[in-house]
């Protein structure tokens, strides 16, 4: 492979898109290199330093990948003649030696640190993606690839993933390359869209949700058993629900600083009439005071269930927040 990125001897990666982090350091990495990695989980600026300048010309090791180091995620700077020693070092690494900075998160480009830094390494950023943002994604892949949506496919998609949340370009990847193997001649169809598309992000969880507003009851304890039975279950429905409460708390504090409706509809980049229209019956149908009490609900919910602690289920917090 004769790819320019596998020559570049320093990088950081960080974003809120973590498999595609770890995805994107493939691309700076030769499918014949099989040397030794030695990985620094937390690691301060000395041990990182201590590792870059010790490691043996003779060691199989070449590549050092430092995740998430306290010199880029801890509130305080640090030590800045430390951090200054490391800056050189990226600049004067060994010949072969590659060091890949990982940050699983957003990065505070105020700090000095990371500024010093971000200009002394390439950079690789990816951020998860809302469903404003999907519809370009996929579309700009499918374009690499000499391939397009046709306008039934395409408003299907926009129809679809306009409402998600939180969503990994790894997805965007995978789905489209599913697609192009159903399209030899680079048209992708609607019934190839339609049979891709995960069946969890349909219209369950929104029915759900939209019956919560609406006081139905019986269908949200229906839907509950479906939706949040199990770990996998609840993990990516209660991710849209959890979307959604802060959604509609961002925006009641956007109110409070005295934006107006169409400031906030910039901020978060919605053009449509109707889905602006959609989302504020929404907010006034559950209020600011309960969307906050419900997502604290809910968040604790989940604290208890990773740490055996007793709690309140998903479908008690339903109960106790429906109507109310």
């Amino acid at each position: 492979m004769n790819n320019k990125h596998t020559q570049i001897p320093a990088v950081v990666f960080y974003g809120t898109d973590i498999p595609a982090l770890y995805e994107a350091r493939r691309q700076y990495v030769a499918p014949d290199d099989t040397a030794d990695v030695i990985r620094l989980e937390g690691a301060s600026t000395a041990e990182i330093l201590r590792q870059i300048e010790t490691m043996d010309l003779f060691s199989s090791a070449r590549r050092i990948e430092a995740v998430n180091p306290i010199c880029l995620t801890a509130s305080s700077e640090g030590d800045a003649e430390e951090f200054s020693r490391l800056l050189d070092k990226i600049q004067h690494l060994p010949p072969a030696t590659r060091l890949f900075i990982i940050v699983e998160g957003p990065l505070d480009r105020r700090k000095k640190n990371t500024k010093a830094l971000l200009k002394s390494a390439a950079v690789h950023q990816a951020d998860l993606l809302t469903g404003r943002e999907l519809m370009q994604a996929f579309e700009s892949y499918l374009r690499l690839r000499n391939a397009k949506l046709d306008s039934a496919a395409r408003a299907y998609v926009q129809q679809m993933t306009e409402r998600w949340e939180n969503v990994s370009g790894v997805f965007v990847t995978t789905e489209c390359e599913k697609w192009l193997l159903q399209s030899p001649h680079g048209i992708v169809h609607a019934d190839v869209v339609r049979s891709s598309l995960p069946t969890y992000m349909q219209h369950r969880v929104f029915a759900f949700w939209d019956d919560f507003l609406a006081g139905n009851l019986a269908a949200v304890l229906r839907a509950n058993d479906k939706l949040f039975d199990g770990a996998k279950e609840e993990l990516k429905n209660v991710g849209y629900v959890t979307s959604q409460l802060r959604l509609y708390v961002q925006i009641d504090e956007w109110e409070r600083s005295g934006f107006s409706p169409t400031e906030i509809a910039g901020k978060l980049g919605i053009k449509s009439s109707w889905r602006w229209n959609a989302l504020e019956r929404a907010r006034r149908a559950i209020g600011a005071t309960k969307a906050r009490a419900l997502l604290l609900a809910v968040y604790r919910c989940q604290y208890a269930g990773r740490t055996g602690a007793a709690g309140q289920s998903m479908r008690d917090i339903w109960l106790r927040y429906i109507g109310k």
